[in-house]
């Protein structure tokens, strides 16, 4: 895999986009070479692996709450569609974030959080009551001096506001880090600012909770490579494109820094109570509930920021040989387990509260 110099985020939408529009009887029909040409000519370069396969492909990924026995595989998620009342799910997703943040709080009083804030998923985050002082807020250029401004129009309570100004400051040996904690499966691109992470969670010596909104647009407001299909394929995306594109960013700041990273917006707990009884079809077009709900969690009218500039993906002048970085890394640390790169550390939490 030779990454260097990769096509830009609007590129690789435009890919998505193509390819979302295709009825799908051409989907499985176009051939290897068409897919080629179209990933060229929107500036699109594979750097990782965009499914469930992995490097070794005796490797089995799971599924989300995919459990195998000796009976054969199978999922245990059956979403029955019968929360179709979107005030039902702003109440219930309220009690649950609650719930969850200060369940985590009183689970590890001993870890400090910081919610690595950007747009409303978030900042509703940040809008939840809280039952210890042990927060702080991570926020990069452009979205930084919104996120400020929000803060301090609706007197959120934090200990720290941390700040990055959004240029890529890796070097090679950053970057190939990056790609082991990933394990290939993620997109270096828009993983941005671990390094600056890994100097947070060692300033409170590795006790520290990363916090993310992660997909919570997908749930609450309109997102048309999602609502636009039927029941199904709906949660199939959530299942599939999520959990690779998503999910893969915890664990690679998970590895990075030695911290974990969760969202409140996926735990098990919500998935079995409010999403396995969601029914997208309640999200029309033009629909957005997160205004809502974090006026519910706040318990008072919430002063929005009115725009969520995202940054630019991170851009490297240099190619790295992915494939061959990490087999070499792997045979490395089985000669040698002190060679590792991912942090190891004690009594971590987990997203299983």
């Amino acid at each position: 895999m030779e990454f260097a110099n990769v096509g830009s985020d609007h590129d690789t939408s435009l890919y998505n986009r193509l390819k979302a529009i295709l009825p799908p009887q051409l989907k499985g029909g176009i051939p290897s070479s068409t897919k080629l040409l179209a990933r060229k000519w929107t500036g699109y370069e594979k750097s990782w692996y965009e499914g469930r396969g992995t490097i070794d492909e005796r490797i089995y990924r799971l599924r989300p709450f995919e459990e195998i026995s000796s009976m054969g595989r199978n999922i245990s998620f059956e979403p029955d569609f019968s929360l179709s009342s979107d005030s039902k799910l702003i109440k219930l997703t309220a009690i649950h974030l609650e719930s969850y943040i200060n369940e985590i709080e009183r689970k590890y009083p001993e870890y400090h959080n910081i919610i690595l804030m950007g747009g409303k998923d978030s900042q509703i985050i940040g809008l939840v009551p809280k039952i210890t002082d042990s927060w702080s807020v991570f926020s990069a250029d452009p979205n930084f001096p919104l996120v400020q401004k929000f803060i301090k129009e609706n007197d959120i309570k934090v200990e720290k506001l941390y700040r990055y100004d959004g240029k890529n400051r890796e070097d090679r040996a950053t970057l190939t880090r990056k790609m082991i904690c990933s394990d290939l499966r993620a997109d270096p691109r828009h993983i941005r600012w671990r390094r600056r992470l890994r100097e947070i969670a060692d300033s409170y010596d590795s006790k520290c909770i990363f916090w993310s909104g992660t997909e919570a647009d997908t749930i609450f407001s309109h997102f048309p490579l999602y609502h636009n299909q039927n029941r199904e394929e709906y949660f199939s995306r959530h299942f599939t494109r999520a959990t690779n594109f998503q999910g893969t960013t915890h664990q690679t700041t998970k590895n990075f820094t030695g911290c974990p990273m969760i969202s409140p917006y996926h735990s098990e707990r919500f998935w079995r109570t409010v999403m396995e009884h969601y029914d997208p079809g309640m999200i029309s077009k033009n629909t957005d509930l997160r205004k809502r709900l974090g006026e519910r969690v706040a318990g008072q009218s919430v002063s929005w920021p009115k725009a969520n500039p995202a940054p630019d993906p991170y851009r490297y002048d240099y190619s790295v040989n992915g494939y061959q970085m990490y087999v070499d890394y792997i045979k490395s640390i089985v000669n040698d387990p002190r060679q590792s790169v991912i942090s190891n550390r004690e009594r971590q939490p987990s997203d299983s509260a």
